[in-house]
């Protein structure tokens, strides 16, 4: 048994370092941007038309470009949809969004903001 502690204790920051390096990229960044709406902004839900998808290849581009936008708190593309639900702090400028969609060679068009009731940082 104290074999297995001593082998625990040496490869344990391996490990740590491992378990870090495979960690969702986007995970830690939301948490930074949620601090950094100020803490009493309150989120909106934007709706993006996104007329030229059509696999999911395309869902992949759309949603990696619109998380890695400074400001995103959370954003998903349905395919069957043909949209993208992007959750922002209120007062975001909805050109950043078009502009992230667009970089990725396709077009959006907002279809509708809703308030989400939520405030950055609340469970």
């Amino acid at each position: 048994m104290r074999r297995f502690f001593n082998v625990v204790a040496t490869l344990w920051p391996a490990l740590f370092f491992c378990l870090a390096a495979v960690a969702p990229s986007g995970a830690a960044p939301a948490r930074e941007q949620d601090g950094a709406t100020g803490g009493g902004a309150k989120l909106v839900k934007v709706v993006i038309d996104v007329k030229d998808m059509d696999c999911s290849l395309c869902v992949t581009a759309i949603n990696q470009a619109l998380r890695k936008t400074e400001g995103v708190v959370k954003a998903k593309a349905s395919l069957k949809k043909k949209q993208a639900e992007v959750v922002v702090p209120e007062g975001f400028p909805a050109e950043k969004l078009l502009d992230a969609i667009k970089r990725t060679g396709y077009t959006g068009e907002v279809a509708k903001v809703t308030p989400t009731g939520d405030e950055p940082g609340v469970p």
